[in-house]
């Protein structure tokens, strides 16, 4: 019987402390979302819009400037580069053409080495000729000079005769031997020739190979150029295209501010409706003012009223005027906004549908629409506000 009882003692204190802390988050929860800014699933005022429009124009701007310097920069780095790549085009022509030059004369020059080997291969073959004749001969007179002497004595007539006919064949030998002289000459000057030549050709290689070294180089630092220059060019691209695209968002944020400022400069002009006629058949589900909302669950300021009605059923213009919005408005949904003078305006929200177009007069009383669920909304109503100089009032306090 006692272990009951503490049980059901403990079973009620863990009932309280559980009440007890749900009261207390829930009391810090409303807390803060009633003294800290909630989001507001409504749009600004025209005022405020504005204001953000201009915020938004002038960053705009500033951004444009931004993009205008950008520009200017890669555009100057783009010449800059421009110069550079157009330097080393000529660099590499000019070096190109010294080496087209330099492989012609080494072509020259190897050329006239095969001119000048083949001449010496000849000279020598005929050198060699020579040589040999004269060798033969004079072998020829040394073995049988005192006998060929006696015998030119003895066949010879007169002695007149055989001086001439040893003369003669002092001649002959001395003859030879200038022919062999003139032959070692030219040999030697060929083989002198041959040798400048091949120090001319050797020199040239080097020359050829230094200028192919220039010329890889020079290709190799005109390709380096030609990446930057197109990344730049990339770059300056990209910065022409941003700036365009902010110059039209710029276009765009001063139409807008235009069309804001048109809007608000006619809520200053003529005078405000009367009374105002109820703008749908329906029931009041939410009041104007502070509630919790059905969508985030916290403490929020309700811009307006709700009406509860079946869905497609008529909506009204409250008062006659000119449908200012008749869009699609984000939290608002599918919305009408009808200015009626003397800076007084209604707004319909979650709408299913129009009956009118922006710019149209309407009368009061005429259909503008037709309920829904549009937007943030947890049901088929209407959410009718009435604003004077873009400021909520509670629509209850002008039916």
């Amino acid at each position: 019987m006692k272990q009951n009882k503490k049980q059901e003692t403990r079973s009620a204190l863990k009932f309280l402390c559980n009440v007890f802390i749900a009261i207390f988050v829930f009391a810090s929860f409303s807390y803060f979302s009633y003294f800290l800014p909630s989001a507001n699933i409504y749009p600004d005022t025209l005022e405020q819009e504005l204001e953000k429009v201009k915020k938004e124009r002038d960053k705009t701007k500033q951004q444009i400037e931004q993009a205008k310097k950008e520009v200017t920069d890669f555009t100057s780095q783009v010449d800059k580069v421009e110069g550079q790549l157009v330097n080393a085009l000529a660099d590499l022509d000019s070096l190109n053409g010294k080496l087209s030059l330099k492989k012609s004369e080494v072509d020259k020059l190897t050329i006239e080495l095969v001119i000048q080997e083949n001449e010496l291969v000849e000279i020598e073959k005929l050198l060699k000729e020579k040589v040999e004749q004269l060798n033969s001969r004079v072998a020829v007179i040394y073995k049988s000079r005192e006998q060929d002497v006696l015998q030119l004595l003895f066949e010879t007539d007169s002695f007149l005769k055989f001086f001439s006919t040893l003369k003669l064949m002092s001649l002959v030998a001395s003859q030879d031997s200038k022919i062999i002289s003139e032959v070692q000459g030219i040999k030697e000057r060929t083989v002198t020739a041959r040798d400048d030549i091949e120090q001319l050709k050797s020199q040239e290689r080097t020359q050829k190979r230094n200028l192919e070294t220039l010329v890889s180089d020079a290709e190799k630092k005109k390709r380096e150029i030609e990446g930057i220059y197109n990344e730049k060019k990339s770059l300056l691209s990209k910065a022409r295209a941003n700036k365009e695209a902010l110059i039209k968002m710029e276009q765009k944020l001063a139409a807008k501010e235009a069309e804001i400022t048109k809007k608000l400069e006619a809520l200053r002009y003529g005078n405000a409706p009367g009374r105002l006629a109820y703008p749908v058949r329906g029931i009041l589900t939410s009041g104007f003012g502070n509630r919790i909302s059905p969508i985030t669950g916290v403490l929020q300021f309700h811009s307006g009223v709700d009406i509860g009605a079946d869905p497609g059923t008529p909506v009204i213009a409250a008062a006659s005027g000119q449908v200012l919005n008749a869009e699609y408005m984000g939290g608002y949904g599918y919305t009408v906004i009808i200015y009626h003078g003397g800076g007084f305006s209604t707004l319909y929200g979650h709408l299913s549908g129009f009956a009118v177009g922006a710019g149209q007069n309407v009368k009061q009383g005429q259909i503008i629409g037709y309920v829904g669920s549009t937007g943030f909304s947890t049901g088929p109503h209407l959410h009718f506000e009435v604003r004077v100089n873009g400021i909520t009032r509670n629509p209850y306090s002008y039916f």
